[in-house]
């Protein structure tokens, strides 16, 4: 399964998933983004920095041990595919920002490494990428 944002391949380490898993961890994925906003605020939590500053602020809240607030805005917790990314997932009206690094030393690209990327997109499109990715993976569909 290789998945791309910002133009950037983030499934590089492993692009291998065990469809049952993959599936369940998607369907949560979808559920965690219609969520009611109300409820579960998703918007940056430092609404005066970037989205790249609120990433790079949360990652080092939770390095420091400060919190796990990062956790809350964590998108791709999808198993390995997803191991080495951190990445976070602002929702702010319909537009969802998503912001990623790479860490891992034996990235593929070592000036990605560290880098931070972002990128943004209607939350609808990405509701509907990531239902129809579930579907055709759960249909044997390719």
């Amino acid at each position: 399964m290789d998945v791309f944002a910002a133009d950037r391949w983030l499934t590089c380490d492993d692009n291998t998933v065990y469809v049952p898993q993959f599936v369940g961890s998607l369907e949560a994925s979808i559920g965690w983004l219609l969520a009611d906003p109300a409820i579960y605020n998703r918007a940056r939590p430092y609404p005066e920095l970037s989205v790249e500053d609120n990433f790079r602020r949360l990652l080092a809240n939770t390095a420091a041990e400060e919190n796990d607030e990062y956790l809350s805005y964590r998108m791709m917790d999808w198993g390995p595919i997803s191991d080495n990314l951190d990445n976070c997932l602002f929702r702010e009206g319909d537009t969802a920002h998503f912001a990623f690094s790479f860490w891992r030393d034996r990235h593929h690209d070592p000036s990605e490494r560290g880098r931070v990327f972002v990128t943004e997109l209607p939350l609808r499109e990405l509701l509907l990428t990531l239902h129809h990715a579930a579907w055709d993976l759960a249909w044997g569909r390719s």
